[in-house]
């Protein structure tokens, strides 16, 4: 593909990047609002398209490897021969329990959830993307170029992405990779579902079995380490190779062509000063205009951006001509203009937040 650039000295194009990114502090909310009620929608009204697929189906599995954890806790709780139909049903893995009643009393709206759902079901869109540029030639993995694991960091990271795939590579999300609130309203709700059925269905001493869930997602919690996410994992062996001065462009590029999207995120967002949500959003912007300002903000070398841009652009079907303009606006913004773009995502999220909220009320009060 040929893609004509300009000499980088005009300014509409920059400014394009920087209306983006404005709009773009604001609309992530609305964003989740409407797949937050997407997602949940009746099977015979939800939309088909594969991303809504790939967060129904990570939803399930997450769902049920907490209920799973849960279960085998329960289980010897009990005595087999005082209850034994209830130790047979927990010890079973063809037997549904909290599912079904999860899905019945429809508590799993869970905002922040979802928020995590749609961030993985885009990563690996993104992750698959890259497969298929590299079987289709535009790019080659090479395997035995990828970093070892001499570092303890990287053993980290590299634990972390084995878990987010299957052994059919199908997406998976593990409640290792859920912040500590998200995962402890989880566990409280499937606790809840089963102490249902314990009570309900096998006639279970009410407070014997509040004893026995209670202990069993308190167990579950407690083994929960917020460091073995992959978001953090990615950030420290970013940090340790930003200290070593290892996070160059050729890092970035090289983490890209590996598919290991965290680590490329991290990168940026390192470089960036920024978290990685923030320049997680940028990166799967599916214009690519805000990873373009994010580019521009870091100091990526032209090559290398338009390397990166090209690629992202492959992955998200954007025809020729966009691509073009994209890099064009990518080269006409200043750095400081594009940095000062990013600054908004510096701050603490409760704080932008706040401002945000500020700033509605005080336009609805006029």
């Amino acid at each position: 593909m040929s893609v004509r650039m300009n000499d980088g000295s005009s300014a509409p194009g920059g400014e394009r990047l920087l209306a983006d990114a404005a709009s773009a502090a604001h609309g992530a909310p609305e964003r989740l609002s409407a797949v937050l009620t997407d997602l949940f929608l009746p099977d015979a009204h939800r939309p088909t398209d594969r991303q809504r697929s790939v967060m129904t189906l990570l939803l399930a599995g997450l769902a049920r490897q907490v209920e799973r954890a849960l279960r085998d806790a329960l289980a010897p709780m009990f005595d087999a021969e005082a209850a034994p139909e209830l130790v047979a049903a927990l010890d079973s893995a063809r037997t549904e329990i909290a599912a079904p009643i999860l899905a019945r009393a429809r508590i799993l709206r869970d905002r922040e959830l979802v928020a995590l759902l749609l961030a993985r079901a885009e990563e690996y869109r993104i992750v698959s993307g890259l497969r298929r540029i590299a079987e289709a030639g535009l790019d080659r993995i090479d395997d035995a170029a990828a970093a070892d694991a001499a570092d303890a960091e990287e053993a980290a990271l590299l634990n972390a992405e084995s878990r987010r795939f299957d052994r059919f590579h199908e997406p998976v999300i593990d409640s290792r990779d859920l912040p500590a609130e998200v995962l402890h309203r989880l566990v409280w709700r499937v606790a809840a579902a089963l102490r249902d059925y314990m009570v309900r269905v096998q006639r279970i001493d009410p407070a014997m079995a509040d004893g026995a869930a209670m202990a069993a997602a308190n167990r579950l919690l407690s083994a929960h380490d917020e460091g073995e996410a992959i978001e953090a994992a990615a950030m420290r062996f970013a940090r340790h190779l930003n200290g070593a001065g290892r996070a160059d462009d050729a890092a970035l590029v090289r983490a890209l062509h590996l598919g290991r999207f965290a680590l490329f995120v991290a990168l940026m967002a390192v470089r960036a000063g920024i978290d990685h949500g923030a320049a997680f959003a940028m990166a799967t912007d599916p214009g690519i205009g805000r990873l373009a300002l994010l580019l521009r903000a870091i100091g990526v070398a032209d090559d290398a951006a338009t390397g990166i841009l090209f690629e992202m652009a492959a992955i998200n079907g954007l025809p020729e001509d966009r691509l073009a303009e994209r890099i064009e606006d990518c080269r006409a913004i200043a750095p400081d203009a594009a940095g000062e773009a990013i600054r908004p995502w510096r701050l603490d999220d409760g704080y932008r937040a706040a401002m945000a909220e500020l700033a509605a009320g005080l336009a609805a009060a006029r």
